[in-house]
Protein backbone atom coordinates (compact mmCIF):
# COMPACT_ATOMS: atom_id res chain seq x y z
CA UNK A 1 0.00 0.00 0.00
CA UNK A 2 1.22 3.53 -0.61
CA UNK A 3 2.32 5.18 2.60
CA UNK A 4 0.52 8.47 3.15
CA UNK A 5 1.50 11.30 5.45
CA UNK A 6 -0.15 14.56 6.37
CA UNK A 7 0.44 17.25 8.97
CA UNK A 8 -1.82 20.16 9.84
CA UNK A 9 0.55 21.98 12.19
CA UNK A 10 4.26 22.30 12.82
CA UNK A 11 6.79 24.35 14.77
CA UNK A 12 10.04 25.58 13.21
CA UNK A 13 12.27 27.30 15.75
CA UNK A 14 15.94 28.41 15.65
CA UNK A 15 18.46 26.45 17.71
CA UNK A 16 21.63 28.28 16.67
CA UNK A 17 23.04 29.89 13.55
CA UNK A 18 21.65 27.97 10.51
CA UNK A 19 20.22 25.26 12.78
CA UNK A 20 16.48 24.83 13.32
CA UNK A 21 14.26 22.39 15.16
CA UNK A 22 11.17 21.07 13.39
CA UNK A 23 8.41 19.71 15.62
CA UNK A 24 5.63 17.70 13.98
CA UNK A 25 2.69 15.65 15.32
CA UNK A 26 3.76 12.02 15.42
CA UNK A 27 1.21 10.67 12.94
CA UNK A 28 3.36 9.07 10.26
CA UNK A 29 5.59 11.24 8.10
CA UNK A 30 6.14 9.05 5.03
CA UNK A 31 9.16 10.33 3.10
CA UNK A 32 8.77 13.92 4.33
CA UNK A 33 12.35 14.28 5.56
CA UNK A 34 13.70 13.06 2.21
CA UNK A 35 11.48 15.60 0.44
CA UNK A 36 12.73 18.45 2.63
CA UNK A 37 16.36 17.50 2.07
CA UNK A 38 15.83 17.13 -1.70
CA UNK A 39 14.49 20.68 -1.81
CA UNK A 40 17.99 21.98 -1.14
CA UNK A 41 16.76 24.17 1.72
CA UNK A 42 18.38 21.95 4.36
CA UNK A 43 21.87 20.43 4.24
CA UNK A 44 21.34 17.72 6.85
CA UNK A 45 18.51 16.37 9.01
CA UNK A 46 18.94 14.54 12.31
CA UNK A 47 16.00 13.03 14.23
CA UNK A 48 15.88 13.70 17.96
CA UNK A 49 14.87 11.07 20.54
CA UNK A 50 11.14 10.62 21.01
CA UNK A 51 9.61 12.59 23.84
CA UNK A 52 6.40 12.09 25.74
CA UNK A 53 4.27 14.62 23.88
CA UNK A 54 3.56 12.51 20.80
CA UNK A 55 5.61 14.65 18.45
CA UNK A 56 8.55 14.01 16.16
CA UNK A 57 11.51 16.37 16.47
CA UNK A 58 14.18 16.93 13.86
CA UNK A 59 17.22 19.19 13.77
CA UNK A 60 17.90 20.88 10.43
CA UNK A 61 21.49 21.86 9.71
CA UNK A 62 22.70 24.28 7.06
CA UNK A 63 19.50 26.32 6.77
CA UNK A 64 20.48 29.36 4.69
CA UNK A 65 16.95 30.63 4.01
CA UNK A 66 14.65 29.94 6.99
CA UNK A 67 11.83 32.05 5.54
CA UNK A 68 11.88 30.01 2.31
CA UNK A 69 11.91 26.79 4.35
CA UNK A 70 8.89 28.00 6.32
CA UNK A 71 7.07 28.78 3.07
CA UNK A 72 7.79 25.25 1.85
CA UNK A 73 6.44 23.77 5.09
CA UNK A 74 3.32 25.93 4.72
CA UNK A 75 2.87 24.59 1.18
CA UNK A 76 3.05 20.97 2.36
CA UNK A 77 0.83 21.55 5.40
CA UNK A 78 -2.59 20.02 4.84
CA UNK A 79 -1.52 18.20 1.67
CA UNK A 80 -1.36 14.42 1.42
CA UNK A 81 2.19 13.18 0.86
CA UNK A 82 1.95 9.88 -1.00
CA UNK A 83 5.13 7.82 -0.78
CA UNK A 84 5.47 6.01 -4.10
CA UNK A 85 9.26 5.85 -3.94
CA UNK A 86 11.48 4.73 -5.55
CA UNK A 87 9.36 4.95 -8.69
CA UNK A 88 8.35 8.57 -7.97
CA UNK A 89 10.71 10.99 -6.28
CA UNK A 90 7.78 12.89 -4.74
CA UNK A 91 4.00 12.61 -4.99
CA UNK A 92 1.21 14.73 -3.55
CA UNK A 93 -2.57 15.08 -3.42
CA UNK A 94 -4.29 18.34 -2.54
CA UNK A 95 -6.70 16.52 -0.23
CA UNK A 96 -8.71 13.32 0.34
CA UNK A 97 -11.37 12.07 -2.07
CA UNK A 98 -13.48 10.32 0.52
CA UNK A 99 -13.76 10.17 4.28
CA UNK A 100 -15.07 7.18 6.17
CA UNK A 101 -17.09 6.62 9.31
CA UNK A 102 -16.83 2.90 9.91
CA UNK A 103 -18.33 1.37 6.76
CA UNK A 104 -20.01 4.54 5.53
CA UNK A 105 -18.22 6.91 3.19
CA UNK A 106 -18.81 10.45 2.04
CA UNK A 107 -17.11 12.76 -0.41
CA UNK A 108 -14.56 15.10 1.12
CA UNK A 109 -14.08 18.65 -0.18
CA UNK A 110 -11.63 17.68 -2.90
CA UNK A 111 -13.71 14.63 -3.73
CA UNK A 112 -16.67 16.92 -4.33
CA UNK A 113 -14.58 19.12 -6.64
CA UNK A 114 -13.39 16.13 -8.70
CA UNK A 115 -16.84 14.52 -8.71
CA UNK A 116 -18.50 17.69 -9.99
CA UNK A 117 -15.82 18.29 -12.62
CA UNK A 118 -15.63 14.70 -13.83
CA UNK A 119 -19.13 13.29 -13.53
CA UNK A 120 -21.28 16.41 -13.61
CA UNK A 121 -19.01 18.19 -16.12
CA UNK A 122 -18.91 21.28 -13.94
CA UNK A 123 -16.39 23.56 -15.62
CA UNK A 124 -16.11 25.88 -12.61
CA UNK A 125 -15.02 22.94 -10.42
CA UNK A 126 -12.37 21.94 -12.97
CA UNK A 127 -11.06 25.52 -13.10
CA UNK A 128 -10.94 25.63 -9.29
CA UNK A 129 -8.82 22.46 -9.19
CA UNK A 130 -6.52 23.70 -11.96
CA UNK A 131 -5.96 26.98 -10.11
CA UNK A 132 -4.89 25.18 -6.94
CA UNK A 133 -2.67 22.78 -8.89
CA UNK A 134 -0.96 25.73 -10.56
CA UNK A 135 -0.51 27.42 -7.18
CA UNK A 136 1.14 24.28 -5.78
CA UNK A 137 3.48 24.08 -8.78
CA UNK A 138 4.41 27.76 -8.49
CA UNK A 139 5.31 27.39 -4.81
CA UNK A 140 7.17 24.06 -4.95
CA UNK A 141 10.93 24.73 -5.29
CA UNK A 142 11.60 21.71 -7.52
CA UNK A 143 8.36 21.03 -9.39
CA UNK A 144 8.19 24.60 -10.68
CA UNK A 145 11.54 24.11 -12.45
CA UNK A 146 10.70 20.94 -14.38
CA UNK A 147 10.10 20.96 -18.13
CA UNK A 148 7.74 18.11 -19.01
CA UNK A 149 4.23 17.11 -17.95
CA UNK A 150 2.21 13.98 -18.71
CA UNK A 151 -1.21 12.65 -17.74
CA UNK A 152 -2.54 9.06 -17.68
CA UNK A 153 -4.26 7.68 -20.79
CA UNK A 154 -8.03 8.11 -20.86
CA UNK A 155 -9.69 5.18 -19.11
CA UNK A 156 -13.16 5.46 -20.71
CA UNK A 157 -15.11 7.28 -23.40
CA UNK A 158 -17.73 8.78 -21.10
CA UNK A 159 -16.10 11.00 -18.49
CA UNK A 160 -13.93 13.99 -19.44
CA UNK A 161 -10.18 13.52 -19.14
CA UNK A 162 -9.55 16.21 -16.52
CA UNK A 163 -5.84 15.56 -16.07
CA UNK A 164 -5.26 15.74 -19.82
CA UNK A 165 -6.99 19.12 -20.02
CA UNK A 166 -5.04 20.42 -17.00
CA UNK A 167 -1.69 19.22 -18.37
CA UNK A 168 -2.45 20.88 -21.73
CA UNK A 169 -3.26 24.18 -20.00
CA UNK A 170 -0.21 24.06 -17.73
CA UNK A 171 2.15 23.15 -20.58
CA UNK A 172 0.82 26.05 -22.66
CA UNK A 173 1.19 28.58 -19.84
CA UNK A 174 4.62 27.49 -18.62
CA UNK A 175 6.22 26.48 -21.90
CA UNK A 176 6.61 22.88 -20.76
CA UNK A 177 6.63 19.94 -23.15
CA UNK A 178 3.44 17.91 -22.94
CA UNK A 179 4.23 14.22 -23.22
CA UNK A 180 1.62 11.65 -24.22
CA UNK A 181 1.25 8.33 -22.41
CA UNK A 182 -0.17 5.56 -24.60
CA UNK A 183 -1.64 2.23 -23.59
CA UNK A 184 0.18 -0.71 -25.13
CA UNK A 185 -2.64 -3.01 -24.07
CA UNK A 186 -6.20 -2.47 -22.89
CA UNK A 187 -6.90 -2.96 -19.18
CA UNK A 188 -10.02 -2.56 -17.09
CA UNK A 189 -10.11 0.88 -15.38
CA UNK A 190 -8.97 0.79 -11.76
CA UNK A 191 -12.23 2.40 -10.62
CA UNK A 192 -13.99 -0.77 -11.81
CA UNK A 193 -12.54 -2.77 -8.95
CA UNK A 194 -13.89 -6.16 -8.02
CA UNK A 195 -14.63 -6.79 -4.35
CA UNK A 196 -12.06 -9.59 -4.35
CA UNK A 197 -9.25 -7.45 -5.79
CA UNK A 198 -6.49 -6.21 -3.52
CA UNK A 199 -4.29 -3.17 -4.00
CA UNK A 200 -1.56 -5.46 -5.33
CA UNK A 201 -4.05 -6.79 -7.90
CA UNK A 202 -4.79 -3.27 -9.12
CA UNK A 203 -1.12 -2.39 -9.44
CA UNK A 204 -0.40 -5.65 -11.23
CA UNK A 205 -3.28 -5.07 -13.63
CA UNK A 206 -1.66 -1.97 -15.12
CA UNK A 207 1.98 -3.07 -14.92
CA UNK A 208 3.90 -2.92 -18.22
CA UNK A 209 0.93 -1.53 -20.15
CA UNK A 210 2.11 2.01 -20.91
CA UNK A 211 4.59 3.71 -23.25
CA UNK A 212 5.67 7.35 -23.19
CA UNK A 213 7.37 8.60 -26.35
CA UNK A 214 9.59 11.64 -26.85
CA UNK A 215 11.14 11.68 -23.38
CA UNK A 216 14.41 13.60 -23.30
CA UNK A 217 17.23 11.82 -21.45
CA UNK A 218 17.77 13.34 -18.02
CA UNK A 219 14.44 15.20 -18.05
CA UNK A 220 12.33 15.99 -14.98
CA UNK A 221 8.68 15.09 -15.48
CA UNK A 222 5.45 15.80 -13.59
CA UNK A 223 2.64 13.21 -13.79
CA UNK A 224 -0.69 14.96 -13.32
CA UNK A 225 -3.85 13.03 -12.37
CA UNK A 226 -7.27 13.74 -10.90
CA UNK A 227 -7.41 10.97 -8.27
CA UNK A 228 -4.94 8.50 -6.76
CA UNK A 229 -6.28 5.15 -5.60
CA UNK A 230 -3.63 2.44 -5.31
CA UNK A 231 -0.98 4.53 -7.05
CA UNK A 232 -0.58 1.80 -9.68
CA UNK A 233 -1.20 4.10 -12.65
CA UNK A 234 1.39 6.64 -11.48
CA UNK A 235 3.91 3.88 -10.74
CA UNK A 236 3.41 2.42 -14.22
CA UNK A 237 3.81 5.78 -15.98
CA UNK A 238 6.90 6.50 -13.87
CA UNK A 239 8.36 3.15 -14.95
CA UNK A 240 7.77 4.00 -18.60
CA UNK A 241 9.26 7.48 -18.13
CA UNK A 242 12.41 6.20 -16.47
CA UNK A 243 12.86 3.48 -19.07
CA UNK A 244 12.63 6.21 -21.70
CA UNK A 245 15.34 8.24 -19.98
CA UNK A 246 13.64 10.54 -17.41
CA UNK A 247 15.82 11.25 -14.38
CA UNK A 248 13.30 12.64 -11.89
CA UNK A 249 9.57 11.92 -11.74
CA UNK A 250 7.01 13.75 -9.60
CA UNK A 251 3.29 13.14 -9.12
CA UNK A 252 0.46 15.56 -8.33
CA UNK A 253 -3.22 14.77 -7.98
CA UNK A 254 -6.31 16.67 -6.91
CA UNK A 255 -7.40 13.96 -4.46
CA UNK A 256 -6.31 10.71 -2.80
CA UNK A 257 -8.82 7.99 -2.05
CA UNK A 258 -8.76 7.00 1.62
CA UNK A 259 -8.69 3.34 0.62
CA UNK A 260 -5.32 1.73 -0.02
CA UNK A 261 -3.29 3.84 2.39
CA UNK A 262 -0.71 2.88 4.94
CA UNK A 263 2.01 4.39 7.08
CA UNK A 264 0.58 5.90 10.23
CA UNK A 265 -1.96 8.36 8.86
CA UNK A 266 -5.63 7.49 8.41
CA UNK A 267 -7.12 9.93 5.93
CA UNK A 268 -10.64 9.46 7.25
CA UNK A 269 -9.58 10.60 10.74
CA UNK A 270 -7.71 13.73 9.67
CA UNK A 271 -9.10 17.20 10.35
CA UNK A 272 -9.58 18.56 6.87
CA UNK A 273 -10.32 22.22 6.24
Amino acid sequence: MPKCACFHSYELTPVSDREYRLKLPSEGLGNLTEIIKRSGLVAEITPEPFGFDFVDNFIFYGVNKPETLAKFMNLLKGKIIVDLSPQLDECYALGPYTVFDREKSALALWGEHVNRAKYQKDQSASIKILKDIEDFIDRHPLIRTINDVVSPPKSDNITPNLADAWSHEIASKRGWRRLIANKTQITRPQKKRLDTETEEDLIGRVANTTRVDGVNPGSHVLILDDTIRSGGTLIEIARALREAGAREVYGLSAAKDAKFTNGGVELNKESWE
